[in-house]
């Protein structure tokens, strides 16, 4: 499939006792100096006044930053720090304001129903990125939200939220992670969750998707994901087009 939107950075089939979490805030978090700072604080004032103006929702939040990926075997490590969504907004916009390296972990979750469906939506015009284009569902991690019982960022937990406040209450059998992957054109890295459900494309269609993120909610027969990429390539989120890539090449091998 089209890769120059995005880059693999881990491949693989991950269930939760094969994920290992590395959380340091102080070694894996970036600093930016006062000089950076205010260039930040400038940038992101004019972006929420602009945003204002045509509508858009922008808002910053605390969230992780992915140091680094690395599989060893059958293990992914996962080495995470701090950053929020101003610093991100700001430097990915402005590379002059120093390193790009904010680098905040988003997700995208795919479902698939027990007989063989994709749903995919379009995103609502009023996001900050990628407004307007096919997605499957996800967001980023929250800091104030995803936090395992002993403390340690909760990455199954964090899939399984973002399913759940976009899709309703269904019953995931499975949940995986199929890897993660770089956004080239808006930087980022995310991860690739799979959702084997047990409920069925009529099933999902009777819920109530609804949310002020996604809009048009339609399913992809997962013998198609190749056709419909191929042919909708241009109005699909970037990390969308890789998730699917990764997903496609299991079913041809399990075919």
């Amino acid at each position: 499939m089209i890769s120059q939107y995005y880059s693999v950075l881990a491949a693989g089939k991950f269930n939760p006792s094969q994920v290992r979490v590395i959380y340091d805030s102080d070694l894996y978090s970036v600093t930016r100096d006062v000089d950076q700072q205010q260039a930040i604080k400038k940038c992101w004032e004019e972006a929420r006044l602009n945003s204002k103006r045509n509508g858009r929702l922008l808002f910053s939040s605390e969230i992780f930053r992915l140091a680094d990926a690395a599989v060893d075997g059958e293990i992914l490590s996962l080495y995470f720090g701090n950053t929020d969504y101003k610093d991100y907004y700001a430097t990915r916009l402005a590379s002059d304001i120093g390193s790009m390296a904010s680098n905040p972990l988003g997700s995208v979750v795919i479902p698939l129903t027990c007989d063989g469906y994709i749903p995919l939506a379009r995103r609502s015009m009023t996001v900050d990125a990628n407004p307007g284009k096919y997605f499957t569902f996800g967001g980023f991690f929250d800091r104030s939200l995803d936090w395992d019982e002993v403390g340690q960022p909760d990455i199954f937990g964090f899939i399984y939220r973002e399913l759940q406040e976009e899709m309703g209450d269904l019953k995931v059998n499975n949940l995986y992670i199929k890897g993660v992957i770089y956004d080239c054109i808006l930087p980022h890295p995310e991860i690739i969750a799979i959702a084997e459900l047990s409920d069925s494309k009529e099933e999902m269609k009777s819920k109530n998707m609804t949310s002020d993120e996604f809009e048009n909610v339609q399913f992809i027969h997962v013998s198609d994901i190749y056709n419909f990429v191929e042919k909708n390539h241009p109005q699909i989120c970037n990390t969308t087009i890789g998730a699917l890539s990764l997903f496609a090449e299991d079913c041809l091998d399990n075919a």
